[in-house]
């Protein structure tokens, strides 16, 4: 999976036999890269656990950045973004609880 400018790339680690309650992704995000998403469903929330880089979450008017080694949590349930506005790739994990 990736962003329209191909520049965040997600690799599926999750099983197909609980994609409906968790998803679990590594990613990679160039410089610049952004992953915007509609809401997962109410009640839905996301972890980031950030490797390398740093990045920028976005929810509404809320702005969260996380850098390499932090773990993020947050609800989903609204339309978000994901941005990498370092100058080099950021990469971690992503978990979603649907």
């Amino acid at each position: 999976m990736t962003s329209e400018d191909n520049a965040f790339r997600l690799r599926i680690l999750g099983t197909l036999n609980t994609v409906s309650s968790v998803q679990w992704y590594e990613f990679n995000a160039e410089p610049g890269a952004e992953l915007v998403s509609e809401s997962h469903g109410k009640g839905s929330l996301e972890s980031i656990t950030l490797c390398g880089g740093n990045l920028t979450i976005t929810i509404e008017d809320e702005i969260q950045k996380i850098c390499a080694g932090e773990t993020l949590r947050y609800h989903t349930d609204l339309p978000h973004s994901l941005k990498n506005e370092g100058n080099k790739d950021s990469h971690g994990f992503m978990v979603n609880l649907l």
